[in-house]
C-alpha cells in the first residue's frame, strides 16, 4: 500500500471492504446512480435519432441500458475488479455505433460481440502489460481528443433543432443550445464536491425546464409507458458479420481498454493499490461478458467511469458495497418504464448541448495530460497529425465514403478508428522515438 493511499484511507468514513448500514448504503447508491443519468440520456437521444426509434423502442432502449449497467456495476463491485467504480455507456462505443448506423443494427450487434470477445481473450491472456506499453501518453491524448471531436458532427443537427426550413428558428435553437452549454459549464466550474459531479444532470434538468420557450415537450411517450414491466428488446437479434464493423469495434475496444486501465489505476491510487494487478484481469474478463450482453441487446457497450475517484474522495466513502447498492437500484429502475420514459422524452437539443460540455472537459483533460511533461516536436507531430486526420475523416461527405473501396471504408467511416491507427503508425513506426528504442 502506498503512503498516498494510506492518507486517503484514514479520511474515509467507510473503507473499500467496509459494509455501510443498509440505509446509508442505499443513500450512497442513489448518489452513484445519479451520475449515470447524463450518460443514459446522451446515448438514448443520439441512438434514437440514428435509428429512428419510435416511443416504445426508446423506452425499451433505456430500460435495457439500466439493466445491463446496473447488473455489471453490481458484478464488478462484488466479483470483478472489486473497486468503487461505476459502469456505464462508453463514448468510444457510442461513436462507433453512430458511425455504423447506416449499416444496420445487426451489423453493429455482431461487431460489438466479436470485439468484446477480443477483450475477454485479453483479460484471460494477461497481455495487459503489452498494451500498456503500446498506448503511450501521445496515443491516449489522441484518443481522448478524437472521441470528443469525432462525435461533434452528430451533435450539430440537434443543436440547430428540428429541420423546418426556417433560418430564424434555427438561430433561436442554436442560441438556446449555447445558453445551455454556458450554464452547464458555469455549474461544472463553480459547484464543488458532489454537486460538481452532478453538473451535467443539472444542465439537463434546467435546459429541459426552459425548452418550452422555443419548442414543445412531447409527454406522450411518458403517458404511453406503463409503471411496471420487464425490459423487452427494442430490436430483434439479427447478427450480420461485417469486416468494417468488426475492425471498428476492435479498435473501439482498445480505446475502452485504455479508459479501463486509467479508471482502475485512478481508483486504486485513492483506495487500495495492492489488489490492482488481479483486478485488471477480472475487470477485462467481465467487461468482455458485458460487451456480449450489450451486443445481443443492441445497446451501447460499457466502461468503468473515470470520475469515480473524485466521487469517492468527495463522499469520503470508499466502500465498494455502495456500488453494489447502486447496481441494485439501477436494476430496479429498469423495471419501471415510466422512469425510462422520463429519460427518453428529454429534448435532443438539450442533451447535445450538455454533451458539448462533457466533451470540452475531455479535451481539457487531454491537453492537461499532454502538458504533464515537456512535448517535443515529434510528440506534437504525432498528436496533431493524428487528430487532424481523424477530424477530416469524421466530416468527409457521405459520397466520398460510399464510393470508396470496402477496405478503405474501414478507415473512412470512423474518424476515431483512422486517428488511432495513424497515431500507432507514427508513434511506433514512422516517427518512433530512437531514444526510447535504445533504452
Amino acid at each position: 500500500m502506498s503512503i498516498e493511499s494510506k492518507e486517503f484511507k484514514t479520511a474515509y468514513i467507510y473503507d473499500i471492504d467496509d459494509k455501510p448500514p443498509l440505509v446509508l448504503a442505499i443513500a450512497y447508491g442513489v448518489q452513484w446512480a445519479l451520475l449515470l443519468f447524463p450518460a443514459v440520456l446522451m446515448v438514448t437521444a443520439l441512438c434514437a435519432e440514428a435509428f429512428k426509434m419510435d416511443n416504445p423502442a426508446r423506452v425499451a432502449f433505456v430500460q435495457l441500458t439500466f439493466l445491463v449497467a446496473g447488473g455489471f456495476t453490481l458484478i464488478q463491485s462484488l466479483w470483478g475488479h472489486r473497486y468503487p467504480l461505476l459502469e456505464g455507456p462508453a463514448t468510444a462505443h457510442l461513436l462507433t455505433v453512430l458511425s455504423l448506423a447506416s449499416y444496420g443494427i445487426g451489423t453493429i450487434q455482431a461487431g460489438m460481440i466479436l470485439g468484446s470477445i477480443v477483450m475477454f481473450i485479453l483479460g484471460l491472456s494477461g497481455s495487459i502489460a503489452f498494451f500498456s506499453r503500446i498506448f503511450t501518453r501521445n496515443i491516449v491524448v489522441v484518443i481522448l481528443i478524437l472521441i470528443a471531436l469525432s462525435i461533434t458532427p452528430h451533435l450539430t443537427a440537434s443543436l440547430l433543432g428540428p429541420e423546418t426550413g426556417n433560418r430564424h428558428h434555427q438561430w433561436l435553437f442554436l442560441t438556446f443550445s449555447f445558453g445551455v452549454v454556458l450554464f452547464t459549464a458555469f455549474c461544472n466550474y463553480h459547484l464543488k464536491g458532489l454537486w460538481k459531479t452532478l453538473s451535467l444532470l443539472i444542465g439537463v434538468i434546467i435546459g429541459t425546464a426552459f425548452y418550452p420557450l422555443i419548442g414543445k415537450l412531447d409527454f406522450s411517450i411518458w403517458k404511453q409507458a406503463s409503471w411496471i414491466n420487464l425490459p423487452s428488446l427494442w430490436t430483434p437479434v439479427k447478427l450480420e458479420v461485417s469486416l468494417i464493423s468488426v475492425v471498428s469495434f476492435a479498435i473501439a475496444y482498445l480505446a475502452v481498454l485504455v479508459n479501463a486501465l486509467g479508471s482502475l489505476a485512478g481508483i486504486a491510487s485513492v483506495t487500495d493499490t495492492e489488489r490492482l494487478n488481479s483486478s485488471l484481469k477480472r475487470s477485462l474478463i467481465i467487461n468482455g461478458f458485458s460487451g456480449v450482453a450489450c451486443g445481443l441487446l443492441g445497446i451501447v457497450g460499457l466502461v468503468s467511469y473515470s470520475i469515480s475517484p473524485g466521487v469517492v474522495t468527495a463522499q469520503r466513502v470508499a466502500s465498494r458495497y455502495a456500488l453494489t447498492a447502486c447496481g441494485i437500484i439501477i436494476i430496479i429502475m429498469s423495471l419501471v418504464p415510466k422512469i425510462a420514459a422520463t429519460f427518453a422524452f428529454v429534448p435532443t437539443a438539450v442533451v447535445s448541448a450538455v454533451l458539448c460540455v462533457a466533451m470540452g472537459s475531455q479535451i481539457g483533460a487531454a491537453l492537461q495530460m499532454a502538458s504533464s511533461s515537456a512535448l517535443t516536436q515529434r510528440d506534437g507531430t504525432v498528436i496533431g497529425l493524428s487528430v487532424l486526420f481523424g477530424l477530416i475523416v469524421s466530416i468527409l461527405p457521405p459520397s466520398v465514403t460510399v464510393s470508396a473501396h470496402p477496405v478503405a471504408q474501414l478507415f473512412l467511416k470512423n474518424g476515431l478508428v483512422s486517428g488511432i491507427v495513424l497515431s500507432l503508425i507514427l508513434e511506433h513506426g514512422l516517427l518512433k522515438d530512437k531514444a526510447s528504442e535504445g533504452s
